[in-house]
This record gives C-alpha cells, structure tokens and sequence, in this order.
C-alpha cells in the first residue's frame, strides 16, 4: 500500500511539473518577449548556410546546436524530405513564421526541464532516499526560475540538465567507487559549461568527490583523476568546437561579457538571493535546502561537501 501511495505522488508530481511548463509556453508569440531568445535563435538558423561557426561568442554553442539539430527535423517532415520545399523555401518560412521556431526551442526546454527533474530523484535514489528525492523533486517541479526557464528558448534548462547528471554520476561515484561514474561525472560537466560558462564551477564536483572517496575510502588513482580533468574540456569542445578553432573572437567576446557582467558590484548579494528563492519566492525552499546542508553536515561531512562547494563558488 505505501508504495503504491509513493509512486501515486511521483506521478502526481511528475503531472504537475509538465502542465506548469507547458501553460503560457507560447507568451509573446509570434514576437518573442524575452531578450536573448532571439539571439540564440537566429545563431541557430544561421547555421543552415553550411558553417557551424556562431562568429559571435557570448554564450557556448551546445544549445545552440541542439536547436539546429531540432529544425533540421522540422524541416525534414515541413519540406517532405526536401522533395516539396527547399532550403530557401524554408529561410522564407523562418522569416514569415518565426513563432514557430521560437516555439520548437522552447519545446526543447520543457523536455530538458523534465529530464532534469528525473534525474533529481534518482538522486535521491543514489543516496538511497527515494523521499528525499521526491521531495526535492516536489520543490523544482514548482520553482519559478525553472518554470521561466523552461518557457524560453534559452540554454538554461540544458544547462541544468546537466548539472543534475553531474551531480547524479557524482553520487554514485562516491558510494560505489564505480570508474565509468566517474567519467560520466566530467562528460556532464563539460557539456553544461558548453552551454553556460557560467557553469564552470560544477568542474570542481569531479575532484571532490574523488577526494572525498579517498578519504572516506583510501581508494586513490591519480591517473584516474588525470583522465576525468581530461575528460572535461574535451566534453566542453565537443559541445562548442569553435571556442577553440576561432579562439580570437571566442576570447574577445567572452572578455566583453566578462566586463559587462563586472559592471555594478555587489552582485554576490543577488547570488545568494537566488540561492535562497530558487524554489520559491519566500526563501522556504532555500531554507529547507540550508537545513538540509547543515543536518547532512553533521551525518556525513564529504557528502555536504560536495554539493556546497561547487554552489559556493
């Protein structure tokens, strides 16, 4: 009976958290309301003309090539297999119906978005807490920023999808000791970073928890520390090869972006006002989320570690 109560709430949860990303998906369409959709649109359909060089730099190019991934298959089944319609055809169709472009991003967010959330809770699974990861499944299912974020055709939801990957391998590594977790740990890092740089802390979550499972263990492999560093900006490469091969104009425009997100300080205030509200404008997720970290601390310290320290930073 309680099991069946326990996966009755999972699916209830899991309901929830698709209708309220799927409600007020199509906001400001045909026009798009949101700043930076545009941007990582048109970069997207740019790439139809044969170069996957984005030629602009403030943000990796994962996304953006996930997007162009997904209107090549809308353009498949719009131009039957490029037999009705041709490519021309379809630039013309971008710049008439332009919603639905937008709209087919944002798709890809709510599909992200929900993919995190699975791996959210089999964190809690990892742990060998299934309440612990419905309940924190609970709080993401209904966090506004998420919930935005899957309502954009924006990296964000990606970006987290990865991080929560990361986080879940992370786990396993540091319980079962298991080399491919650990692999699979810095493959997902390196993907998140190609699609925020923002994510770059998260490469500090390989490290520590191989370090916490030497001390927690004595089970020691520099080598395959070597690797999993390696593994990192390989992934991240992969996601954004041009950060490398035309490493002038990704360097200026990072730089550029570096002194525009400089501008104003006191931004570590807005931090750990996101921190706190990331699931709830009242701070209750935060507070439950802080709690947690302190009782997690007093039980089992590396574990704590682990997730502080890449948040921290």
């Amino acid at each position: 009976m309680k099991r069946r109560v326990f996966w009755t709430a999972v699916a209830v949860v899991a309901l929830c958290a698709l209708w309220l990303r799927f409600w007020g998906m199509s906001y400001g369409l045909p026009q798009s309301f949101n700043a930076d959709e545009p941007h990582h649109v048109n970069v997207a359909i740019s790439f139809g003309r044969g170069s996957l060089n984005p030629q602009l730099f403030k943000y990796p190019t994962l996304w953006m090539y996930t997007m162009f991934g997904a209107y090549g298959a809308y353009f498949v089944g719009w131009s039957g297999f490029g037999l009705l319609r041709s490519v021309s055809d379809f630039g013309t169709h971008f710049a008439w119906n332009s919603g639905v472009f937008y709209l087919i991003a944002r798709l890809l967010s709510v599909l992200f978005g929900a993919l995190s959330l699975i791996a959210v809770y089999r964190s809690g699974l990892a742990l060998q807490r299934p309440r612990v990861g419905l309940w924190a499944t609970v709080f993401l299912a209904a966090s506004p920023t998420l919930i935005i974020s899957a309502h954009a055709a924006k990296p964000d939801s990606l970006m987290f999808f990865f991080a929560a990957l990361a986080w879940l391998w992370a786990l396993h590594y540091l319980d079962a000791g298991k080399r491919w977790s650990l692999f699979a740990c810095a493959a997902a890092t390196g993907f998140c970073v190609s699609t925020q740089y923002i994510a770059a802390p998260l490469a500090l979550l390989g490290p520590l928890v191989w370090g916490m499972r030497w001390l927690e263990t004595g089970e020691a492999s520099p080598r395959l520390l070597a690797i999993c560093g390696a593994v990192v900006p390989t992934a991240f490469f992969a996601g954004s090869p041009f950060v490398l091969l035309d490493w002038r104009s990704a360097w200026r425009d990072i730089a550029d972006t570096g002194i525009m997100a400089s501008v104003g300080k006191g931004s570590g205030v807005h931090v750990l006002k996101n921190l706190g509200a990331f699931a709830d404008p009242f701070f209750i997720g935060g507070l439950f989320a802080l709690a947690g970290l302190i009782l997690l601390y007093r039980s089992r310290r590396s574990l704590a570690l682990v997730f502080a320290i890449p948040i921290a930073s």
